[in-house]
């Protein structure tokens, strides 16, 4: 499996790992950002539930949709095929380090091998960079929400109603992003002992030692 089989390989992982994150992210993003639009021209809180509710459901189905279109693409190639995607693809997308990936794509180091591993790697990287960046904007969105309903809070345009709305909006962006999370970790087939915020921890601590 060396050569150019192990270049196709970490290709692959790049092309599959890549699709898995648009599929967990930009469906939702898009369903989200259009129910904010239309939440802020109808203020009710039933409008904004439902703006919520709909966004999820997209996310579902486009997770689901992707999840099965693996298994069918594993069902066709298992006999001219000796991996998986949702195996060996995925395990050499979710590994990191150039050594433990041309291990595990069976590479030797030619050319091929090595222009494959830095688009995997760019990939990776704005990924890990994402999940990095994740909480700041999450609080800028709990902020930002909060500072539109004390405008609106004709009762408590003070402080204190910004406080208890910005209480409010953590804890719901938060809950929000927990689901997200879970429903995205399956369309990802991140490895067992993964998922989303375990990589952002993980992200957080290499972030620590490398500026100790």
């Amino acid at each position: 499996m060396g050569g150019a089989s192990g270049a196709n390989l970490i290709a692959t992982a790049y092309i599959f790992g890549g699709a898995s994150i648009v599929f967990a992210t930009m469906p939702f993003m898009f369903a989200i950002l259009k129910g904010i639009l239309k939440a802020n021209q109808n203020q009710h809180s039933a409008s904004i539930g439902k703006s919520i509710s709909i966004a999820y459901l997209v996310h579902t189905f486009s997770c689901i949709f992707f999840v099965l279109m693996i298994k069918l693409l594993d069902k066709l190639n298992q006999l001219s095929s000796d991996y998986t995607i949702e195996g060996k693809i995925f395990e050499i997308f979710w590994t990191r380090g150039k050594s433990e990936i041309f291990a595990l794509a069976g590479a030797s180091g030619s050319v091929e091998e090595e222009g494959a591993y830095l688009t995997l790697y760019a990939i990776q990287l704005i990924f890990d960079l994402g999940i990095l960046f994740m909480p700041i904007i999450l609080l800028i969105l709990a902020f930002t929400y909060a500072l539109l309903q004390t405008k609106k809070d004709s009762y408590q345009n003070n402080y204190t109603g910004f406080a208890s709305w910005l209480a409010i909006s953590l804890i719901v962006v938060i809950l929000l992003y927990l689901l997200w999370a879970k429903i995205a970790g399956v369309a990802m087939f991140m490895p067992s002992s993964d998922s989303v915020l375990s990589l952002m921890q993980k992200t957080y601590i290499e972030m620590l030692n490398l500026g100790s």
